[in-house]
C-alpha cells in the first residue's frame, strides 16, 4: 500500500515506525484484524531546506507492506462472505519533532486517523484475481475449521484423522496409502458412532444429514480400496491422500460433532 504524507512548511523531523493496522470489515459487526503493515524506510525532512533551484520538499511518499499467510487469506474470505471486501487502515508513526524555542528534539507519536480510519472497497473481481495469482499452480487454499474438544465418542475419529494426516506428511507411496486407510477407519468409527447405515434409499425424500451420510458412505467406498491389495493393485499418489483426508475434514465440519 502507498501512501502520500503532506507535511507543512517550517517543519524539522524525523520520521519512522510508520504501520498501518489494516483490518478487513465484510459483514461481521467487528472488524477482523489482518495484521500490521510497516514501512522499513526511516524519512529525515525539513520542509525549511532549500534545494538546488530553489526547491523544498513538504511530501513523503512511502509504501506499507503486510505479508499475508494462506491462514489470513482464508480469514478474510471468511470475513467478506462473497461481498466485495472493504478494509479499515488505522496509521501511526513515531517521530522526532523539533522545537524551534529550545532547538531541541522531542519524542512524539503521530496520529494520522484523524477523522477516523481509512476505508478502502476493493472491486470484487480486482480480488478474486490476486487471490486467483496466490498460488502459480492455481491451488484452492480452504481453511476447514474443525471443534477443538477431543471427547469420547469422537476421540476414536479425531485420533485416526491424526495418524492420516502424519501419514500425509509422511509422504511416499507407503504414507500416502497410510493415509488413506486411516481416513477409512476414521469414517468406520464415525459410522458406529451415528449408527448410519452403509447404504440409504429415500432418493428426494433425504434430508441435508442423510446426504451427508452418504457422501461418508462414498468416501469409505473409495478409500476401502487401500486394503483389498489381493483384488486390485493401484499406486497411491499425494492426490489420492489429500482428497481423502480433506473431505474427511470437511464432512466432520458439515457433521460438528
Amino acid at each position: 500500500m502507498s501512501y502520500v504524507m503532506h507535511l507543512d512548511r517550517g517543519v524539522r523531523v524525523t520520521i519512522s515506525g510508520i504501520t498501518a493496522e489494516i483490518a478487513c470489515r465484510g459483514k461481521h459487526p467487528a472488524p477482523l484484524p489482518l495484521g500490521i503493515a510497516t514501512d522499513p524506510d526511516c524519512y529525515v525532512i525539513d520542509t525549511d531546506h532549500e534545494f538546488a533551484g530553489g526547491q523544498r520538499q513538504f511530501i513523503i511518499r512511502g509504501h506499507l507492506r503486510l505479508p499475508l499467510t494462506f491462514a489470513a487469506l482464508e480469514a478474510a474470505e471468511r470475513c467478506r462472505d462473497g461481498e466485495p471486501p472493504d478494509f479499515a487502515i488505522s496509521m501511526h508513526a513515531s517521530a522526532f519533532a523539533e522545537d524551534k524555542q529550545t532547538g531541541r528534539y522531542d519524542a512524539c507519536r503521530l496520529d494520522l486517523n484523524e477523522p477516523g480510519p481509512i476505508l478502502i472497497d476493493v472491486d470484487r473481481d480486482t480480488w478474486h484475481g490476486q487471490i486467483r495469482n496466490v498460488s502459480p499452480m492455481g491451488s484452492v487454499l480452504v481453511e476447514i475449521p474443525l471443534v477443538v474438544s477431543r471427547n469420547a465418542p469422537w476421540d476414536k475419529v479425531w485420533a485416526r484423522l491424526n495418524a492420516a494426516a502424519a501419514g500425509l506428511a509422511q509422504g511416499g507411496e507407503s504414507g500416502n496409502k497410510s493415509c488413506v486407510n486411516e481416513v477409512r477407519q476414521a469414517l468406520d468409527a464415525w459410522r458406529k458412532i451415528d449408527g448410519f447405515e452403509a447404504s440409504s434409499r429415500g432418493g428426494t425424500a433425504k434430508g441435508k444429514r442423510q446426504r451427508l451420510y452418504d457422501s461418508a458412505n462414498a468416501l469409505y467406498h473409495y478409500c476401502s480400496l487401500s486394503v483389498h491389495a489381493d483384488e486390485h493393485v493401484e499406486s497411491w499418489t499425494r492426490a489420492d491422500a489429500v482428497l481423502a483426508l480433506s473431505t474427511l475434514c470437511a464432512l466432520l465440519s458439515a457433521r460438528d460433532p
